[in-house]
C-alpha cells in the first residue's frame, strides 16, 4: 500500500487462483491420507524390542488424525476464499449497478 491510498483492492482473480491452489492442497492431502492408510498392517514383532512397537503405533495414529485435521483445515479455507471471492464481487456488481443507475438518470 502506498501513501496516497484511499482504501484497498481485492485481486479476484488472484483469489481464484489461490482457491485453485489451495483445492489442490486438499486433493494431494486426501490422496496422502488414503495411501498412507492403505498400507499393509504391521506385526509389533517386526520392529524387534526396546518398546519401537509402541512408539510406531503411537506415531501411526497421530499422523493419520493430523492428515485429516490438515486436510480439513485447508479444505475449510477453501471455502472462505471462495466466498470472499463471491462476496467482493457481489458488491462489485451492486456497486456497477447502482452507479449505472445513477447516471442513468
Amino acid at each position: 500500500m502506498g501513501d496516497q491510498s484511499t482504501g484497498y483492492t481485492v485481486n479476484l482473480d488472484g483469489l481464484e487462483r489461490i482457491k485453485g491452489s489451495l483445492g489442490a492442497v486438499v486433493k494431494d492431502l486426501s490422496e496422502a491420507n488414503g495411501t498412507y492408510t492403505a498400507q499393509k498392517p504391521y506385526v509389533s514383532t517386526d520392529f524387534g524390542e526396546f518398546g519401537v512397537d509402541q512408539a510406531w503405533a503411537t506415531f501411526d495414529t497421530n499422523w493419520s488424525k493430523e492428515l485429516h485435521v490438515t486436510r480439513r483445515a485447508v479444505d475449510e479455507l477453501v471455502q472462505k476464499v471462495a466466498a470472499t471471492g463471491a462476496n467482493y464481487r457481489a458488491a462489485e456488481n451492486r456497486n456497477a449497478t447502482s452507479l449505472a443507475q445513477g447516471r442513468d438518470r
